[in-house]
């Protein structure tokens, strides 16, 4: 199904263009195997990226700070606190 609607777009925008773009999605099995197939670059939404460790549990919770830090200043003092809170 992903092939046949990249098909399609591919042949409205060009397949060169459309090979410069990356593939932002879920971690779903099929998505997965289109990108690889087709060699595209695949990142994941940080909803589902979180949620693959469960949304509420403490290590989602911690990836969940780590994620939306906006600085490296942040990051280093979250990862900090996170550590802290482990032990």
């Amino acid at each position: 199904m992903y092939q046949i609607m990249f098909d399609s777009i591919a042949k409205s925008i060009g397949k060169n263009r459309l090979e410069q773009l990356s593939i932002l999605s879920d971690c779903h099995r099929s998505i997965e195997s289109f990108v690889l197939k087709n060699n595209y670059q695949h990142y994941l939404c940080f909803r589902h990226f979180i949620e693959s460790f469960g949304s509420n549990s403490f290590l989602g919770r911690v990836i969940n700070n780590l994620l939306f830090c906006y600085s490296p200043d942040c990051f280093q003092q979250e990862l900090s606190f996170s550590i802290t809170e482990i032990q």
